[in-house]
């Protein structure tokens, strides 16, 4: 029989201002992701801490007294974040981030990777690095940007302000935002939507998507449509019509 498809469990991901750590439990995480034919859909729980916050910017100050501004350390750095959502971004299988609380810098920016965003009405996000007198280092500038515009991505980069659940929604920089206590059970509500649809389907619609993005119209159409004649060869295809004719749920493998 075809292994049992599952959600991968939460990623609990806090992650204060400019910390590596976290960024390493979520790579180590997706790659088991990857590899595990039974995970279907990955979690994020993006819930940056204020209060850790500050103690990540003394660390900081710190270690720019220690090393002096070497811009080749920090430029590691954020290759290093950006290394680890690309990872995230490009994984062939989907990841939900549920942002509850602050998803403020490198927060914001790891939601930004997620394929779908969902978010509590008390979540406050935000890219507030020119405040520090840096720029977002993981992405923050280039994701924003496709997702919600370059008028958006001025405004949130340029000021660094904070903005509230409902004006992310309003433009489009979440999905969705539920109460505090319905973030996970909507989230898992999601997810089951996605599972219960063909694996390769799923993976090929994600493909057209984030690679038709940087193509011309051309380009992601043909893109498109050989996508689509893969899909057209897979069991899962069949399986597919003939669940649909029978009036029946399908039982997809991923093949």
């Amino acid at each position: 029989g075809s292994t049992a498809r599952r959600t991968l469990p939460m990623i609990r991901a806090v992650i204060p201002f400019d910390t590596l750590l976290g960024y390493r439990r979520v790579s180590e995480e997706m790659w088991t992701y990857r590899v595990d034919p039974a995970a279907a859909v990955g979690y994020v729980w993006v819930d940056s801490i204020r209060a850790s916050t500050l103690h990540e910017l003394r660390k900081l100050e710190s270690r720019l007294q220690a090393e002096g501004c070497r811009a080749l350390v920090f430029d590691f750095r954020s290759s290093f974040g950006q290394g680890v959502l690309h990872q995230l971004e490009t994984l062939g299988k989907p990841s939900l981030a549920a942002i509850n609380g602050f998803a403020l810098g490198g927060g914001c920016e790891l939601a930004l990777a997620c394929t779908i965003r969902l978010a509590s009405k008390t979540a406050k996000l935000g890219q507030p690095e020119v405040r520090l007198g840096i720029i977002p280092g993981y992405g923050g500038s280039q994701r924003l940007a496709r997702l919600c515009g370059k008028g958006v991505a001025h405004e949130l980069c340029l000021t660094g302000e904070m903005i509230s659940a409902e004006e992310a929604l309003r433009i489009g920089l979440v999905n969705h935002i539920h109460e505090p206590a319905e973030l996970m059970p909507a989230a898992e509500a999601l997810a089951k939507k996605i599972i219960a649809n063909a694996p390769l389907a799923v993976k090929y619609a994600m493909e057209a998507i984030e690679h038709g993005m940087e193509m011309s119209q051309e380009e992601g159409l043909f893109l498109e449509a050989t996508l689509f004649g893969l899909c057209c060869a897979t069991e899962d295809m069949r399986e597919g019509t003939r669940a649909f004719l029978e009036k029946r749920p399908a039982q997809f493998k991923g093949k």
